[in-house]
């Protein structure tokens, strides 16, 4: 991320950190939760982000390399066939 990060620049990134199960929440709230404080800043999309905010934002950029390190074993072993029911709408 460069000198000229804007809201849609740091939208982008955000977004970016996914995982289906969503297990990586402790992780990525923070960059959440920074994403929030810039939509309730009143400044335009296209503005480059204040200073303070700036410099917040290069620290928790300087982390995403941890949060792509996180890794959680998914495999699942079952001892059989497992019944799948539907349920109906009542």
């Amino acid at each position: 991320m460069t000198q000229d990060a804007s809201k849609p620049k740091v939208a982008a990134v955000v977004a970016s950190i996914f995982y289906p199960l969503q297990l990586n929440s402790p992780l990525s709230i923070l960059y959440e939760i920074f994403l929030q404080e810039l939509l309730l800043q009143r400044f335009s999309l296209d503005d480059t982000l204040p200073t303070e905010l700036l410099e917040k934002w290069h620290q928790l950029y300087k982390q995403l390399d941890s949060v792509g390190q996180f890794e959680i074993d998914c495999l699942v072993l079952l001892k059989g066939p497992v019944p799948v029911v539907a349920r109906s709408k009542a």
